[in-house]
C-alpha cells in the first residue's frame, strides 16, 4: 500500500489537534487527484517535526476534511531533504535545470 504522505501548515489543525482541513487551495489537489475516499488514510505533517495519521473525512470542492487518528513527533523535525529528480531535456534547458538547482542547493 502506498503511502499518501501531505504538508499541511500548523494553523490547519484545530487547537485540541483532533482534525485538520486541507485547503482551500492546492492543499486539496491530492486528495481530488489521488481520488480518495471518506475513511481512507493519509499521513500528514507540519514542517515542525509532528506527522499525523489522518482519515479523510469530507472531501469538498475547495477543502478536505481530515480525523486525525494518531500523531508522532520527530526530534529532528523534517526527516530527510527532498530528492528532486528530472526528465531528460532537449538541447540547454537540460543545463539551466541543473544550474538552477545547483544554486538552489547552497
Amino acid at each position: 500500500m502506498t503511502r499518501r504522505r501531505f504538508y499541511a501548515p500548523p494553523s490547519a489543525f484545530s487547537a485540541d489537534a483532533k482534525s485538520a482541513t486541507l485547503g482551500p487551495g492546492r492543499d486539496t489537489t491530492p486528495a481530488r487527484c489521488l481520488r480518495l475516499h471518506p475513511g481512507d488514510e493519509i499521513y500528514v505533517f507540519d514542517g515542525a517535526g509532528r506527522e499525523f495519521s489522518c482519515a479523510v473525512e469530507i472531501i469538498a470542492k475547495d477543502s478536505t476534511e481530515l480525523r486525525v487518528i494518531s500523531s508522532r513527533t520527530h526530534s529532528s523535525g523534517i526527516a530527510a531533504a527532498p530528492n528532486p529528480a528530472i526528465a531528460l531535456l532537449k538541447g540547454e534547458k537540460f543545463d539551466l535545470v541543473i544550474q538552477k538547482s545547483y544554486r538552489a542547493g547552497r
